[in-house]
């Protein structure tokens, strides 16, 4: 749900790609966690 939040207001920034990137990396742990 995060992500979604997170690309939605990423979607008017170009920096926000490679922070977006490294985000999920982040998120997709954390996602991991939240489900397991």
């Amino acid at each position: 749900m995060k992500i979604l939040v997170v690309d939605a207001q990423c979607i008017g920034f170009g920096f926000c790609v490679s922070l977006k990137m490294a985000s999920i990396s982040v998120l997709n742990k954390i996602v991991f966690l939240w489900w397991f």
